[in-house]
C-alpha cells in the first residue's frame, strides 16, 4: 500500500535519454559511473519484489523517477506472482520476448527490461536492432563506439538482456552481484559501491525491504547432507561408492517406490490366494528390495539381505518363507540344495501344503536348476513355459511367476487415459529429493552463498522441491520433467539397454545433482565448474560419466540434431565463439533448449514447425509415434503400417513406376548376376498389419488382463504379413529400424545399409515374402523407361509335352494391359 500510495517528486529518466554526459557532470562523475550507481539502486528495487516471490512487469524509463540523486522505482499495476499469468506486457519497446509471447510471469523479464531502458538512455535509440519492419529482440544495438563509450556496462547489460543461454541473469539479486563486481573493477571503486548502497533503502519506497516484509538473511556456505547420501549411490562420485543390495541401508529404503505388485502381492497372500512367488530378473533389478519390502509390510519385520532365508508366521497364522537370492549358497549348502528344498511341495504342481513362499532367483540359475531335474514334473513344465514366455497364461493360480526384466520403470500404456503414464519415474524423482522432508532437506540452499556456482540448485530450481523451484514458470517446470521421462523412455523403446532400477536411480542422481558435495562448491572459486543438469544428461564427455544408461542417452544428445532456425536464435550471443567454441555452445544451449523451451516458444522460433521434429532427441523424431502404438485407434495404425511399407519398397533400387502404386508393396528381387533390369514381385498393403509387442501387465499371470488395465511399455513392435494360406510372417522391429522404415517412405536416402545389422532381420523377412509365389515377377529396363513388363508362368494347357507333365507357358505382359489402360 505505502509503494502503491507515496509520491515521488521528480522528473522520469527518459526525459534524460542522450543527456546523460551531461547530467552526469552536474554530479561530479562520467556517464558510465552514474549509470551504473542508478542500475545498481534499480537492481536492488527489484530484487526486493524478487525476494518476496513477485515480479515488476513493466520496467521502463517512464517507470524511473530521478528524486534528486537517487533512481526511485514506480507503478506497480502490472506487478505479478513469479509463475502466474502475466496481467500485462508491459512497455512494447522494453518488453522481453518470452514475456510477449505470454510466458508467465519470471525475473528474467525484468532485468530484459531493465537492459533494454539503460540502453535506450545511454544512447536515446532503440535498444534493439530491426530486421525489416520487425524489431529483433534479444541482442542489443551495439556498435564499436558505443561499446568503447562504456566498456564496464556493455558485457552487463548483454547479460541481462538475454533470456536464453546459462550466462543470464536468474534474479535482481544475481545481476546486482556482477554488477558490483563490474564496478568494483572499474574506474570507479568502491565510492560507487557504497553511494549505491546508501541509497538502496530509498530505491522502492522509503522505509525499505522491511514495507513488503522481507526482513533479508545472511548468505553462508550451507551444506546439505543428504546430498551426501545421494552421490555415495553414484559409482563415480567423488566422495566414493557404497553398493548396496536390496534394502540393507536407510537411503535404499527412502528411496524405494513400491509398484501395483507388491500391494497385489501383499493383498494376495493375506487372502491366502498363493502360495508360490518366484520373482526372475537381472542383478539390479529390485527382486531382493521387493521381498524385504513386502517382509515389512506383511509385518515380519526388516531383515538383511544377507540373512538371505526367512521363515515366519504372520499374525493370521499363515506362514512365510523367503529366499533372498536363490542363485547363491548359504550356510554350506549349495542353490541347488536350497531350491530342491523350497520347491520340493510344488513339484506335482499342487498348492504345496499352509503358508507360502517367495523366492528371488536369476532366471539363468532357475533354468540351470530345472535341467538338473532329472524327473518330468508339472512344476518344470510350467516354469519352463513361463521363462520362455512370462506373460503366458497358466491354470495353477496358487503360482506367481514374474520376470522383472519385462517390468517398463519408465512409463506404462493407460489406453484407459489414452496415454503413457509415469508413476513410477514420478515417485523416484520425488524420493530422491526427499519425499515429504524435501523442503526442509533443502532450506539450506536457499541461503547458501554457493547459488550462483552450485549446478545441483540450478537443477533443483526445475526439478526439485516447490521452496527451489518458486522462481521457474510452472510450463517451464512441466516441460523440463516431460523431456526427462522422454529421454529415458526412449532409452527403453530403442531396446539396446535393460533399465533396471539401480540403473535407472544412478543417471537419475548423475543429472540431477553431479559428483560434487557442498563444500566443493565453496572452495576455489576458479577451479573448473560443473556441467549443468542439461549437459550431465546428454554430453558423452561429461566428467566422470558411468553406466549404460548414460552411454545411450549420451548417442541421442539433441546437439547431434540441427535446425537453422533455432540454431541461430542459440547463437544470437555466441559472436565471440568460432570453430570448436562456438559448437559447444550451440551444443550446451541445444541441450538447455530441449528441456527448458516450452512448445509455444518453439512453434514462435520456428515459425509453426512441429516442435518435437524441430528440438528433439537425436534420430528422435518418430520415437513418439513408436511409443504411443498400443494407442493408436485402427486407421492410425494403418496410416503407420502404409508408412513402414513405402520405406520398405524404396529399400531397393526399383523405377517410380514400381512405386506409383499405393495399394501394393513392390519387393526387389535382386539376381545373382548383375544386371540392369530390375526385378520385383508385388504384395497387396492390406495383407500387412502393425502391432505393439505385448508384454503383460502388473497383474499376476493367473488373470489374463491383456487389454485392461495399464500395460508394460513395449520396446518392438511387429509388422505381420498374412499369406494366402492363412500363416503369418512377422518382422520385429526396434525404434531405430522403425525411425529408418519412416524415414525412407518419405524419400530420404539411407547410406549402404548391406552390412547394417538393422537390417538383417528385415532382410531375411523380405526374402521369405519373395518366395510365396515364384510364378510372377514384375520387370523394368532403363531402354524403355516408360513400360514396366510382368512375367508369370500359367499353369497347365490341354497338351502333355515330352517329358509327360501338363504343359506351361511362360507369359510376358506389358503393365498397361495388365490394369486395362490402351
Amino acid at each position: 500500500i505505502t509503494a502503491l500510495m507515496s509520491w515521488v517528486d521528480g522528473p522520469p529518466l527518459s526525459d534524460f535519454a542522450g543527456k546523460l554526459t551531461l547530467l552526469a557532470r552536474g554530479h561530479d562523475m562520467d556517464a558510465q559511473e552514474l549509470a551504473a550507481r542508478w542500475m545498481q539502486s534499480m537492481c536492488e528495487a527489484i530484487d526486493v519484489l524478487h525476494r518476496n516471490g513477485l515480479v515488476h512487469g513493466d520496467v521502463n524509463p517512464r517507470n524511473m523517477i530521478v528524486s534528486g540523486e537517487d533512481l526511485v522505482l514506480t507503478d506497480y499495476h502490472c506487478v505479478t506472482r513469479i509463475g502466474e499469468a502475466a496481467t500485462s506486457k508491459g512497455s512494447s519497446m522494453f518488453c522481453s520476448p518470452l514475456r510477449k509471447l505470454g510466458e508467465p510471469a519470471s525475473p528474467v523479464h525484468d532485468m530484459h527490461a531493465l537492459a533494454a531502458s539503460f540502453f535506450q538512455i545511454l544512447f536515446d535509440r532503440e535498444p534493439f536492432p530491426r530486421d525489416g519492419g520487425a524489431v529483433r529482440k534479444g541482442e542489443l544495438d551495439w556498435n564499436q563506439r558505443r561499446r568503447k563509450a562504456f566498456p564496464m556496462l556493455a558485457e552487463f547489460l548483454d547479460r541481462a538482456a538475454d533470456t536464453e543461454s546459462r550466462d543470464s541473469f536468474s534474479s535482481a539479486g544475481a545481476a546486482l552481484e556482477a554488477l558490483r563486481i563490474a564496478v568494483s573493477t572499474g574506474r570507479s571503486t568502491q565510492a560507487v559501491v557504497t553511494e549505491g548502497s546508501q541509497s538502496a533503502s530509498a530505491a522502492l519506497v522509503p522505509g525499505g525491504p522491511q514495507q513488503l516484509g522481507w526482513h533479508g538473511s545472511e548468505r553462508q556456505p550451507n551444506e546439505v547432507p543428504w546430498l551426501g547420501q545421494l552421490l555415495e549411490s553414484y559409482p563415480g562420485s567423488r566422495r566414493g561408492n557404497r553398493e548396496t543390495r536390496g534394502l540393507d541401508t536407510q537411503f535404499a529404503r527412502k528411496t524405494y517406490v513400491e509398484t501395483d505388485l507388491e500391494a497385489e502381492l501383499q493383498t494376495r497372500i493375506k487372502k491366502r490366494e498363493v502360495s508360490l512367488v518366484i520373482l526372475c530378473g537381472n542383478a539390479g533389478d529390485g527382486k531382493t528390495a521387493l521381498l524385504q519390502h513386502l517382509a515389512d509390510a506383511l509385518g515380519i519385520g526388516r531383515h538383511k539381505s544377507s540373512q538371505r532365508i526367512v521363515d515366519q508366521v504372520l499374525a493370521g497364522g499363515t506362514r512365510v518363507r523367503m529366499n533372498f537370492d536363490g542363485s547363491a549358497a548359504y550356510e554350506g549348502r549349495s542353490a541347488n540344495q536350497l531350491l530342491d528344498e523350497f520347491l520340493e511341495p510344488f513339484r506335482d504342481g499342487g498348492p504345496g501344503g499352509d503358508g507360502v513362499r517367495l523366492l528371488a532367483v536369476n532366471d539363468g540359475r532357475l533354468l540351470e536348476w530345472i535341467h538338473s531335474e532329472p524327473r518330468e514334473t508339472p512344476l518344470k513344465e510350467i516354469l519352463l513355459r513361463l521363462l520362455e514366455d512370462p506373460g503366458a497364461f497358466h491354470d495353477h493360480p496358487h503360482i506367481v511367476f514374474r520376470h522383472l526384466n519385462h517390468r517398463s520403470r519408465v512409463g506404462k500404456v493407460s489406453p484407459k487415459d489414452g496415454r503413457i503414464t509415469t508413476k513410477f519415474l514420478e515417485r523416484l524423482l520425488r524420493r530422491l529429493y526427499g519425499g515429504k522432508e524435501a523442503p526442509k532437506t533443502w532450506a539450506p540452499c536457499t541461503t547458501c552463498s554457493a547459488q550462483e556456482r552450485c549446478s545441483v540448485y540450478q537443477a533443483a530450481r526445475v526439478f526439485g522441491p516447490g521452496s527451489l523451484r518458486d522462481k521457474q514458470p510452472p510450463n517451464v517446470r512441466t516441460r523440463a520433467r516431460e523431456r526427462l521421462f522422454d529421454a529415458f523412455q526412449a532409452v527403453h523403446l530403442r531396446g539396446e539397454t535393460h533399465l533396471t532400477v539401480r540403473e535407472l536411480r544412478s543417471a537419475l542422481v548423475y543429472i540431477l545433482f553431479g559428483t560434487r558435495y557442498c563444500e566443493d562448491y565453496h572452495g576455489d572459486d576458479s577451479a573448473e565448474a560443473e556441467p549443468p543438469y542439461w549437459d550431465r544428461a546428454f554430453d558423452p564427455d561429461s566428467p566422470r560419466r558411468q553406466g549404460e544408461v548414460l552411454r545411450e542417452l549420451g548417442r541421442m544428445d539433441p546437439a547431434l540434431e540441427a535446425h537453422p532456425k533455432i540454431d541461430r536464435r542459440l547463437l544470437r550471443n555466441a559472436a565471440g565463439n568460432s570453430g570448436t567454441g562456438a559448437w559447444k555452445v550451440l551444443a550446451s544451449r541445444r541441450r538447455r533448449a530441449y528441456f527448458e523451451w516450452t512448445d509455444e516458444r518453439i512453434r514462435s522460433v520456428a515459425r509453426g514447425e512441429e516442435p518435437r521434429r524441430c528440438l528433439g532427441l537425436a534420430r528422435g523424431r518418430n520415437l513418439n509415434r513408436f511409443r504411443d502404438l498400443p494407442l493408436l485407434d485402427d486407421e492410425q495404425r494403418r496410416e503407420v503400417c502404409r508408412g513402414l511399407c513405402r520405406g520398405i519398397a524404396r529399400i531397393g533400387d526399383l523405377p517410380e513406376l514400381a512405386l506409383a502404386r499405393t495399394d501394393i508393396v513392390p519387393l526387389r528381387i535382386t539376381p545373382r548376376t548383375p544386371t540392369e533390369t530390375a526385378f520385383w514381385t508385388e504384395k497387396p498393403i492390406n495383407r500387412f498389419r502393425l502391432e505393439a509387442e505385448s508384454i503383460g501387465s502388473d497383474q499376476a499371470n493367473t488373470q489374463p488382463s491383456r487389454g485392461q488395465g495399464e500395460r508394460e511399455l513395449h520396446r518392438a513392435a511387429h509388422l505381420i504379413y498374412r499369406y494366402l494360406d492363412g500363416r503369418d510372417e512377422k518382422l520385429t522391429m526396434s525404434a531405430d529400424l522403425f525411425h529408418r522404415l519412416l524415414r525412407l517412405g518419405k524419400g530420404y536416402q539411407l547410406a549402404d545399409i548391406s552390412t547394417d545389422d538393422t537390417f538383417a532381420r528385415l532382410s531375411i523377412f523380405l526374402q521369405r515374402l519373395v518366395r510365396e509365389n515364384d510364378r510372377e515377377i514384375w520387370a523394368w529396363n532403363p531402354i524403355r523407361d516408360e513400360v514396366a513388363h510382368r512375367i508369370l508362368i500359367e499353369g497347365a494347357g490341354p497338351g502333355i509335352n515330352r517329358s509327360g507333365t501338363a504343359r506351361q507357358e511362360l507369359v510376358i505382359r506389358r503393365a498397361s494391359e495388365e490394369r486395362g489402360d490402351p
